[in-house]
């Protein structure tokens, strides 16, 4: 999946009907513009698991799409703003296949 394929998806479907599941243990990371990292304990891991159990995110949690930005806007990469009733967050194009999958 890449940018040009989600921007068609959200064109062609009501604002806020397109919906992506996690597919793989993940957590939030940031403090203003919350982005979506991997969850685990490899010595080379990217970024600490966060102690805050409630930005762990696991297979099977739902999130709404709110948005698509292109690069360099927000991130360097595009990257999608998905929400549900706890979080509001940001997932980069380099991601999308890792993590999540459309319902």
């Amino acid at each position: 999946m890449n940018y040009r394929t989600f921007k068609n998806i959200l064109n062609s479907k009501p604002p806020g009907s397109v919906e992506i599941e996690i597919i793989k243990n993940a957590q939030i990371r940031g403090i203003y513009n919350e982005f979506l990292a991997n969850r685990t304990n490899h010595p080379n891991r990217s970024y600490p698991i966060t102690p805050d159990t409630t930005k762990h995110l696991h297979p099977g949690e739902r999130f709404k799409v709110l948005s698509i930005h292109p690069p360099n806007t927000i991130y360097g990469p595009s990257c999608l703003k998905v929400t549900n009733s706890n979080h509001t967050f940001y997932i980069f194009q380099t991601d999308f296949k890792r993590f999540i999958k459309i319902v």
